[in-house]
């Protein structure tokens, strides 16, 4: 019970200090690399990104994975893939949200 009060509050609490920009961050651009892919994101610190958060990653309303943001600056954002969907791949204009729990995509 306890446990199910403290995820609440965490969202809660992340969902106040993230307060996002009136769009959603996008993908700009996918590098890929040989231990995992980076993911550059468009919007940095000043439209709420922070290191860490979980971003589910969708294409027309359908999600298809997720990423962490392991860096980023006043503008631009780098994340790494944790998830992604058998058969799918990211590509620029992906859009990103916040994913509060981390849920597997089906």
């Amino acid at each position: 019970m306890v446990y199910r009060w403290l995820q609440w509050f965490v969202v809660i609490v992340l969902s106040a200090q993230l307060n996002l920009a009136k769009e959603n961050p996008t993908v700009i651009a996918i590098y890929q690399q040989i231990e995992t892919d980076l993911v550059l994101i468009e919007g940095g610190w000043h439209t709420g990104l922070r290191l860490g958060i979980m971003w589910q990653v969708t294409r027309s309303g359908k999600k298809i994975g997720e990423i962490m943001l392991v860096e980023l600056d006043e503008r631009k954002a780098v994340g790494v893939i944790v998830y992604l969907h058998a058969g799918e791949s990211l590509q620029p204009g992906d859009s990103l949200s916040v994913s509060t729990f981390y849920q597997p995509v089906s």
